[in-house]
């Protein structure tokens, strides 16, 4: 009996293992050949090291709680301020990873300063829920926002003194 050809392999006829040990995927007749990039040393090395900052484990837990206090708010912000603060938070931490794996710290001091822009617009949208009543005035998270906010500007001058050599 004939057994139509699946229009896309499974993993398993995907999976080749190449000659240096990496994988690489291979799509059998269809001319996919798509490798994934290898993670330097480098890379681990910083990774590891953004993630023992004190800055981006206080960030870290911020988008946590962020997650569990808007899971409180009304069905009707689900789009709204639910959303905008869950991306503001998760942003700050994100940017702080993915900078430091940059090649130089001018580079990681930019992502720095997209978390710092990050934090300003959480901050501003936890006034408006504050404003609104969603939470409580001069909220903790207010509070840790703002610690957050001096200890990313102290980390981005940090980095921009070590970039212009000093």
């Amino acid at each position: 009996m004939f057994e139509p050809r699946p229009l896309v392999p499974t993993m398993t006829q995907m999976r080749a293992r190449m000659a240096d040990g990496d994988w690489r995927l291979v799509g059998g007749g269809w001319g996919l050949d798509i490798a994934k990039p290898p993670l330097r040393c480098a890379d681990m090395i910083n990774t590891m090291i953004v993630q023992n900052l004190e800055v981006y484990k206080l960030s870290l837990a911020l988008a946590i709680d962020v997650y569990r206090l808007t899971a409180t708010f009304p069905k009707a912000e689900t789009f709204g301020l639910v959303s905008q603060l869950r991306r503001a938070a998760v942003s700050i931490p994100c940017n702080m990873a993915e900078g430091g794996v940059r090649n130089s710290p001018k580079e990681f001091a930019h992502f720095v300063a997209i978390a710092r822009g990050s934090c300003a617009e959480f901050s501003t949208l936890i006034v408006i829920c504050e404003g609104i009543g969603y939470i409580e005035l001069r909220s903790e998270m207010a509070s840790t926002a703002e610690s957050i906010g001096k200890m990313l500007t102290a980390l981005a001058r940090s980095l921009r003194n070590k970039a212009d050599g000093g």
